[in-house]
């Protein structure tokens, strides 16, 4: 009882000091600048086959083929609903796993995207060696994701909470009073939506990787590694937040990884 009623004063305090304010402000500035590097990361490529992995509605996935110049664009989602939505724009998607095997055969894209999926997989070394299988020599991965390190998950676990990046299991949040859409009413047609898709994980945070393991789960499966950046450093956003990130990545918010099979 006194643990909660703790916990309960520290969110009231948390909360007047504009928790609830600050944070998706942060975090949506973080979102979009993540978009924006792995954008700048692709490489212009008319004849490029593109593969959008947990694609959505595929709003960003044109994103990615426009910076790219391709029409080539192929998308994997678990979603049926989303899937729809992404195939009325155009995509060619497969409705399925990133858990399992993928459906199709080796070294058939050049370049695969994937953003703020690999943190919903419990199968996560399945996910990074079947992009080297699926990629022809040469090929490159863009992946984004939340950093287990980043300072907000540091501060939780200082305090005994769960990490941020860890409170969104199976759509709900669980563990930590400084969560702030704690109070939100839970959608529950999204979470009927994701029900029983891969084990829950596509309704929540599975595994969330700090920097360095992040980065030597590619390597481990024979990846190059191009381009690694941190991106978001709360409480920052703007400049700041850039050159903060930029000189420790390591305690970034998000993370952008390039990786390119030899």
């Amino acid at each position: 009882m006194k643990t909660l009623q703790a916990s309960s004063q520290v969110r009231k305090i948390a909360l007047s000091l504009g928790l609830r304010k600050i944070a998706p402000d942060v975090f949506g500035s973080g979102i979009s600048e993540t978009l924006r590097i792995m954008l700048d990361m692709l490489e212009p490529d008319p004849k490029a086959k593109l593969l959008d992995v947990g694609c959505g509605d595929g709003g960003n996935t044109l994103r990615y083929a426009s910076k790219m110049g391709t029409r080539n664009v192929h998308a994997m989602e678990i979603v049926d609903e989303h899937a729809k939505i992404a195939q009325s724009r155009g995509i060619r998607v497969h409705v399925g796993d990133l858990n399992q095997t993928w459906p199709t055969r080796s070294e058939n894209f050049d370049a695969i995207v994937s953003n703020q999926v690999i943190e919903h997989l419990w199968n996560t070394r399945l996910f990074v060696s079947e992009m080297y299988r699926v990629l022809v020599p040469r090929g490159y991965g863009v992946v984004a994701t939340e950093n287990l390190a980043s300072w907000p998950n540091v501060l939780a676990l200082l305090l005994g909470y769960q990490p941020f990046s860890s409170t969104n299991i199976c759509g709900w949040s669980l563990g930590n009073p400084l969560t702030w859409h704690l109070e939100e009413p839970k959608n529950e047609a999204l979470l009927e939506m994701y029900k029983d898709k891969g084990g829950g994980g596509a309704a929540g945070h599975v595994r969330v990787l700090a920097y360095g393991a992040f980065k030597e789960i590619f390597l481990a499966e024979g990846f190059q590694i191009q381009s690694l950046k941190g991106v978001g450093y709360f409480p920052f956003k703007g400049r700041i937040s850039k050159l903060l990130s930029h000189l420790n990545p390591r305690h970034s918010h998000f993370m952008v990884i390039k990786v390119r099979k030899p």
